[in-house]
């Protein structure tokens, strides 16, 4: 198996990995976690995707692609950034 199967491979897991959260979260899985969570975990998984095909791009021609008009692998810091501000909504409301 070479290096770029390798990486595909890991490529088809995450995707799936991201399918799932999807599902997860929207469904009714996360009953007690609140919306702006569950977007802050989606888009967290996304921008992990594109990090993974970033580094499948830099692994198959030497370097890393150019993002020219938004940088999604950005995605992942917003994403988290979501999470953070849910919870730190969260504490400050049940701190009153």
């Amino acid at each position: 198996m070479t290096l770029i199967h390798w990486l595909m491979s890991i490529l088809v897991i995450e995707l799936i990995a991201v399918f799932v959260v999807a599902f997860l979260a929207f469904s009714g899985f996360f009953t007690d976690m609140r919306m702006l969570s569950k977007i802050g975990i989606f888009v967290l998984t996304t921008g992990l995707m594109v990090q993974v095909m970033r580094s499948l791009h830099f692994f198959e021609y030497g370097a890393y692609p150019i993002d020219t008009f938004f940088p999604l692998w950005i995605t992942k810091d917003i994403g988290a950034s979501i999470i953070i501000f849910d919870l730190a909504l969260l504490h400050f409301r049940k701190a009153k």
